[in-house]
């Protein structure tokens, strides 16, 4: 999943320089033709939606019983807005939402170079995903879980005691009545 998820932080940024730089065109251009030009340019099917297809099928899954991850809205690209133009898409064609769904917005030089930051980030993370031995990752995630256990008791303690104090306090006041 972290490859998709870098991929498709790739493909975004990429698409950014390149409308930028005017090598792809959106306005006023037939969705058909703005596939077949993502396409030739080289860019992804929505590799999210190709990863998490593939583990539907791994697991057996029926792709309306699995939540979906919660993916980068930004203004403009909710799904409600896919009602605003019929849907020109085939089955078996690219999936090409996750870019041109983007709001103008993010076609600036400081989202551009927000999306590549995450993009590296996350290149790292699985980076280091991949050095991490199996016998490793366990450790991390059972010290994970003690440590969150341990701020959940604290919690519960704190919450127990500040609820003794109150009853005390309740208690005083029913005597000085």
């Amino acid at each position: 999943k972290f490859e998709a998820e870098a991929q498709q932080l790739l493909n975004r940024a990429r698409f950014i320089v390149e409308k930028i730089e005017g090598k792809i065109k959106v306005e006023n251009v037939k969705h058909r033709d703005l596939l077949a030009s993502l396409k030739k340019r080289g860019f992804d099917s929505d590799p999210l939606k190709k990863w998490q297809d593939s583990h539907n099928k791994m697991m057996n899954t029926n792709p309306e019983e699995v939540p979906e991850e919660e993916e980068e809205e930004t203004p403009g690209s909710s799904r409600a807005n896919a009602g605003d133009e019929e849907d020109l898409s085939q089955p078996g064609d690219p999936n090409y939402d996750y870019l041109v769904d983007m709001s103008i917005r993010s076609l600036t030089l400081e989202r551009k170079e927000s999306l590549v930051k995450k993009r590296d980030d996350k290149l790292a993370e699985l980076e280091d995903l991949k050095n991490t031995s199996i016998p490793t990752l366990w450790l991390r995630d059972i010290a994970e879980l003690e440590e969150g256990i341990t701020k959940y008791e604290a919690e519960l303690a704190k919450k127990e005691a500040q609820s003794q104090k109150q009853r005390k306090k309740t208690a005083t006041k029913k005597k000085h009545v």
